[in-house]
């Protein structure tokens, strides 16, 4: 079976925008298909991963450790 990196700023319930709804949709159309999905949130706790991301200011000044929290989770998956 096939592991699926699943990203997305967004998240629906959470965030009920055109991105987080399709996020949210991609997800359930994916473990439809039995794909192994993880999934990864911009600042979303009830998701498999989290990085922690405020907005894109912080990720400027903070892009070094928002690569390598990227990296931990690719590893780890």
């Amino acid at each position: 079976m096939k592991k699926i990196l699943l990203i997305s700023k967004e998240w629906s319930p959470k965030q009920n925008t055109g991105l987080g709804l399709c996020s949210a949709e991609h997800e359930k159309i994916l473990k439809s298909l039995n794909y192994d999905v993880i999934t990864v949130s911009s600042n979303d706790l009830s998701k498999d991963f989290s990085v922690g991301f405020k907005n894109f200011t912080n990720f400027i000044f903070k892009a070094y450790f928002y690569f390598n929290e990227c990296k931990k989770i690719i590893n780890s998956s």
